[in-house]
């Protein structure tokens, strides 16, 4: 099974935070909000990933880099589309 996970957006409604963060990176709970999310995935078994990125997308891309216990893919969304 795989997840797929949006994380494309600008986070306009969270700025001035998202002006140098992407939005899925910023902390809630001690760690990013991804971590959060690939941790619930992760714990449920799926190990096959895809994000979808696009404003600040290398950031996403960094920190997945780091993560254990999954494999990654990443789609490059160039025009914002909305869900």
């Amino acid at each position: 099974m795989r997840a797929i996970i949006p994380v494309a957006g600008h986070g306009t409604r969270l700025e001035p935070h998202t002006l140098t963060l992407q939005k899925c990176l910023l902390p809630v709970g001690g760690k990013p909000v991804l971590e959060h999310i690939l941790d619930r995935i992760t714990n449920a078994g799926i190990t096959d990933v895809t994000l979808i990125t696009g404003h600040l997308g290398e950031q996403v891309v960094e920190f997945c880099t780091s993560y254990p216990n999954a494999n990654f893919t990443f789609v490059e969304q160039k025009e914002r589309l909305g869900l």
